[in-house]
């Protein structure tokens, strides 16, 4: 029974680990903004984000990549894709849409054996 459950755990954990890995991530979560460094980023963070029809959705994107790739995806209420980007090297830039139903849409950050980091900052207004 206890080398079931010891092989059960460490199947567990192995799956879990295997999901998202991050190295040395120094980050923050505040208000409207994603800010994160990190010596290795491999998986995927989501932030849901809550946002009215008609009002014009702006996100702001400072991305660092000295390894690697970062991609970012935003997708509406029904999962579908909005907008995308893939970054291979650094990019400060700007995207907007007017958003078209009500809820909340996600934004999607999906690091490919990357090193480096970004700041996200996003604003709804009419």
């Amino acid at each position: 029974m206890k080398k079931t459950l010891l092989i059960t755990s460490i199947v567990l954990m192995a799956l879990l680990s295997a999901c998202t890995r991050q190295v040395g991530w120094v980050g923050l979560d505040y208000l409207n903004t994603i800010d994160a460094s990190y010596q290795l980023f491999n998986g995927r963070k989501m932030e849901r984000i809550p946002v009215d029809a008609g009002k014009t959705f702006d996100l702001i994107y400072d991305v660092e990549v000295n390894e690697g790739a970062l991609h970012i995806d935003l997708l509406d209420p029904d999962r579908n894709l909005v907008w995308e980007a893939s970054f291979l090297e650094d990019s400060k830039d700007a995207m907007s849409f007017r958003a078209e139903m009500s809820g909340r849409y996600t934004l999607r950050i999906t690091g490919d054996q990357t090193k480096g980091g970004f700041e996200l900052r996003w604003d709804s207004n009419d």
